[in-house]
């Protein structure tokens, strides 16, 4: 099933489509500033979400676990990813940044075990806690010169990182931020 949301539609709340088992796809249209809080987690057939210019906010767990989700390519006005928005999405393997990203929540893509490479656009100013942890096939990693602190446990549980660009912006690594089990 497909949802295609009319454009005019300003938000989607919290648990608007949560659980929907058989949504395989969704079109948010420009109009769409925020998306809730677990607006689309749990749908673990949803494969395609097709995000349009106007999206600002992705809110706490928006898109957890959905099981299904292979890619994502955000536009140019997301400015937040909050807490767990993407996590356990255990087949996404690529995202797209927004060069306009300020921040990547708490959590946000915890284990999200098929995501390979991540390229953190240089608008990125607040990489929160455990924003990749358990990130299991990611390689490599590029970290903006914006970003000042790698919080704790960034990437802990990374157990394929072999390359990591780290700016020299950085000044502090915090506790686990590259800790393996």
């Amino acid at each position: 099933k497909t949802a295609v949301i009319k454009n005019g539609v300003t938000s989607i709340g919290a648990y608007a489509f949560y659980y929907c088992d058989s949504l395989t796809s969704v079109t948010i249209p420009d109009s769409v500033t925020m998306i809730g809080n677990n607006a689309f987690s749990s749908c673990k057939s949803l494969a395609e979400v097709e995000f349009n210019n106007g999206l600002v906010t992705i809110d706490d767990s928006a898109f957890a676990w959905c099981s299904a989700l292979t890619a994502l390519e955000l536009p140019a006005s997301v400015q937040k990813i909050n807490k767990s928005a993407f996590c356990n999405c255990t087949s996404l393997a690529s995202v797209v940044f927004s060069e306009n990203l300020v921040k990547i929540g708490n959590y946000a893509f915890d284990c999200c075990k098929s995501l390979t490479e991540v390229t953190v656009p240089d608008s990125v100013t607040d990489l929160g806690n455990g924003a990749f942890f358990h990130c299991e096939a990611l390689t490599t990693i590029k970290l903006p010169n914006s970003l000042t602190t790698l919080k704790d446990e960034t990437f802990n549980s990374c157990t394929a990182l072999t390359t990591v660009y780290l700016p020299k912006s950085v000044t502090a690594i915090n506790s686990y931020a590259f800790y393996k089990k």
